[in-house]
């Protein structure tokens, strides 16, 4: 089928804590919506195409002292990916029509840092200029299920340990109540890959028209 591409496309944020399954949906999303004929492109919202100085930055000592400004670097650091993204990545995809999933996006951002303890506030105005979803799928799940999801993978994303997963995973269920964020749709992470797929196309139908294209 070939792919449409009038209009504006749409742009979808698959949101939640470590190990919820995001990046597994993000990819049947994308199959599922280039199937119906749409050009999608998909990016990891809080990750840049640049060196990313993780390691180093996991290796950066805090105390009493130094947390706060270091925690506000690391803070405004990935505000800028994120801010890099939404401007060099997603703007010119949903110009051309495409169709753009992330794997993380604003109340990720948002709800990592506050969970570190980091304050956003002088960094505001670059976020306000990014763009907020079309629509968020908020994978939820509980923190034991996560754990043994994140043990079985060897790895954690960004931030680990069942503290910051229940803090991280608090500040999303907030932000996510906001009407400022809306719509999100939370979904149970619960399910097996395949449920929670047709749960996020459920709720795509429901916001969008994309069998009939009326969404390009």
């Amino acid at each position: 089928m070939a792919a449409r591409s009038c209009g504006e496309g749409k742009f979808i944020a698959v949101s939640g804590i470590d190990g919820t399954g995001k990046s597994t949906l993000v990819a049947e999303l994308a199959e599922s919506l280039r199937q119906r004929g749409h050009k999608v492109l998909t990016l990891a919202g809080l990750k840049s195409d640049a060196a990313m100085p993780s390691e180093w930055l996991r290796r950066i000592p805090r105390d009493d002292k130094t947390r706060d400004v270091v925690e506000s670097w690391i803070g405004g650091l990935f505000t800028l990916i994120l801010y890099d993204n939404a401007v060099n990545r997603v703007e010119p995809a949903l110009t051309e029509g495409a169709w753009v999933v992330t794997d993380r996006w604003m109340l990720d951002h948002m709800a990592n840092q506050e969970a570190l303890g980091a304050r956003l506030d002088q960094w505001l105005p670059v976020l306000a200029q990014v763009r907020r979803p079309h629509l968020t799928l908020l994978l939820e799940a509980p923190l034991d299920a996560v754990e043994k999801r994140i043990a079985r993978r060897g790895s954690s994303g960004i931030g680990s340990g069942k503290r910051f997963l229940s803090a991280c995973a608090a500040v999303l269920d907030r932000l996510g109540s906001k009407e400022a964020h809306q719509p999100v749709v939370r979904l149970d992470a619960r399910f097996s890959a395949q449920d929670v797929r047709l749960l996020a196309l459920a709720a795509i139908d429901a916001t969008f028209d994309v069998r009939s294209g009326e969404a390009d």
